[in-house]
């Protein structure tokens, strides 16, 4: 009797999907210890070369955000510093004025990449795009940061695969729901404008 084993090899880097995250971050309601959104990336490779680590490479010059290595979930750490509000102070040195902004700005966009178990890293990294909303302003929220679901790649056109919900407080107003980006992969799903289901535009390969 011959017995083979078969070893997996890193022969697959992880791919992020989706690319995009647009997040809005009321003011004076973020804490240290909540996520406000997580990236996610999968990788077909098994064992170590399938273990994935995430790092924030661009847009976090001023210590603002810290990510969870190996969950992806992303965190505010200076929430004191998040304002919609900015004001500017001159300041003299050998007579040229220089504008200082002392209250960071309303947006952020950082770059999120993620290297697998073997050293592969994505070849495209993640976005994510961070507004500080007005506190008097109100705007739908998604009760979950993070939304995962399986589907059958025979699965039939118009089949619903999942679910997601965003809520507005003070009002009664229906949300319209849109998928904005599929990571590249090709729009594959569609979802109901005033509803919560997501549901197949076709098979899946």
């Amino acid at each position: 009797m011959v017995k083979i084993q078969l070893t997996d090899v890193n022969d697959n880097p992880p791919l992020f999907y989706p690319r995009q995250y647009n997040v809005s971050l009321r003011e004076g309601t973020a804490v240290p210890s909540a996520a406000v959104v997580a990236v996610a990336a999968s990788d077909p490779d098994s064992g170590r070369y399938g273990t994935l680590s995430y790092r924030i490479v661009a847009g976090n010059e001023a210590g603002m955000f810290r990510i969870e290595r190996s969950s992806g979930e992303i965190f505010v750490l200076k929430p004191a510093q998040l304002s919609t509000s900015q004001f500017e102070a001159s300041t003299w040195r050998k007579e040229v004025t220089s504008l200082c902004v002392l209250r960071s700005r309303s947006t952020y966009h950082l770059n999120v990449s993620v290297t697998d178990g073997g050293g592969l890293r994505a070849p495209q990294d993640a976005e994510v795009f961070l507004s500080v909303v007005d506190p008097s302003q109100t705007s739908p929220v998604f009760e979950r940061t993070r939304y995962s679901f399986s589907v059958r790649e025979d699965v039939n056109k118009g089949t619903g695969i999942g679910a997601v919900r965003a809520t507005v407080t003070d009002t009664g107003k229906l949300i319209n729901h849109k998928l904005v980006d599929m990571g590249g992969q090709g729009e594959r799903q569609t979802s109901d404008r005033q509803q919560e289901q997501c549901r197949s535009s076709g098979r899946h390969e």
